[in-house]
């Protein structure tokens, strides 16, 4: 389940970044399975976890150990194997939507990742994991927003449940990389209503989607990876279709929300042009609100993805 089992084209960045993760996580694992015994039938997690659903290991994540982790249900099952795996007990591995198996090798499901992550890395890294696992990419897609809920609903207490119910307030889906996640999380740092994601403003003559934007307002945000350098005369393209549908978009790149400056003058114009549109909306603040303070506030639950 979610073997990716041929190569994308390294074009695709997305797909290729995630089969990557998981050729090399799978080859550490295998490798571990071999030295314990397959017998043992570990069940890997954590950052393990996330790399063989294809997911990078976020910076924030707090656990030093470069094994592979192996997770048990109990600390009376966790026990050390001759220390070629790092091993964390952890309570919720016993419910049955816990696990998945990936060309034989068990790991925690997308939900059970997301849930365990929540005491292990930043909020701000635990909303862009809840959003990898529901973004547009069906060949990506690991889980829905209702998944993730029933599992945090079902696991009782464990220990970093708050963040995990705090993220999924933030979390929405079919957004498609770390960058659009931490452009909307800013978006509302810094006072504006949550923008929506994946917005379809044409389909005809072709299909065209804006990352973010405020569909009633016609104001949308676009982020400008390194992957649009290779596809000018298709970006202009659209840019003519989205001028033509009546759309105001401002593109962004990574160094203009770098820095609180430099993106408070960015949502200052986005602010500005939503007023200009017929939204009640005033002057953004110098200085943004945290990410946790964000979540804190009802936002309504997410579109369905």
């Amino acid at each position: 389940m979610f073997e990716i089992r041929h190569e994308p084209s390294p074009r695709q960045i997305m797909r290729h970044q995630a089969w990557q993760l998981q050729q090399s996580a799978l080859a550490q694992c295998r490798e571990a399975n071999r030295a314990i015994g397959n017998e043992a039938n570990p069940t890997y997690g954590l950052s393990t976890g996330l790399n063989l659903l294809g997911r990078p290991t976020p910076e924030s994540f707090t656990l030093p150990d470069d094994r592979p982790y192996a997770i048990f249900p109990s600390p009376a099952e966790s026990r050390k194997m001759n220390g070629i795996v790092a091993n964390r007990s952890w309570k919720p591995l016993g419910l049955d939507t816990s696990t998945v198996t990936i060309d034989a090798v068990r790991c925690e499901s997308a939900p059970a990742v997301f849930a365990h992550m929540s005491h292990h890395c930043s909020l701000e890294d635990l909303v862009a994991i809840g959003d990898s696992f529901m973004c547009r990419d069906r060949m990506l897609r690991r889980c829905t927003y209702e998944q993730l809920e029933i599992f945090l609903n079902r696991c009782g207490r464990f220990v970093g449940r708050p963040e995990a119910i705090r993220a999924l307030r933030l979390v929405r889906a079919n957004t498609d990389s770390p960058a659009e996640t931490r452009l909307r999380l800013l978006a509302m740092r810094f006072g504006l209503p949550c923008p929506q994601t994946d917005i379809i403003i044409a389909k005809e003559p072709r299909e065209i989607r804006l990352d973010l934007g405020w569909a009633k307002y016609r104001v949308g945000l676009e982020y400008q990876g390194s992957h649009h350098r290779d596809q000018f005369d298709d970006d202009l393209y659209r840019a003519n279709l989205i001028i033509v549908q009546g759309w105001k978009v401002l593109h962004v790149t990574n160094e203009m929300i770098r820095f609180f400056q430099s993106a408070h003058e960015l949502f200052e114009y986005v602010a500005y042009l939503l007023r200009k549109a017929g939204m009640d909306v005033g002057h953004v603040p110098q200085q943004p609100m945290t990410v946790r303070e964000i979540s804190r506030k009802p936002a309504g639950r997410p579109h369905k993805g």
